[in-house]
């Protein structure tokens, strides 16, 4: 029971850190992650809803991807997983 709670904890600690993370990112940057990773739709489908090309949208991605993991690191926590909703 008590690793139960130790891995809710670290959960919760890790989508508080998200949540912060993304706080930080412009609306263009957000409205990507969430399109992308939260409501699942590919960069095909995102690309005319904000007026950008796909290859665009894979390059923004991957830098904001980098973005957040060296946001991670500096808070000194390592998230694991990707962005998923839940």
């Amino acid at each position: 029971a008590h690793f139960v709670v130790a891995a809710q904890e670290e959960t919760d600690l890790a989508k508080q850190q998200m949540d912060c993370a993304l706080l930080r990112l412009s609306e263009d940057e957000r409205a990507l992650i969430h399109l992308h990773y939260y409501e699942g739709l590919s960069l095909a489908e995102i690309a005319p809803i904000l007026e950008a090309s796909r290859d665009a949208l894979k390059m923004r991605l991957s830098r904001l991807r980098q973005k957040l993991r060296g946001r991670r690191a500096h808070s000194g926590f390592e998230l694991r997983a990707r962005v998923v909703s839940g």
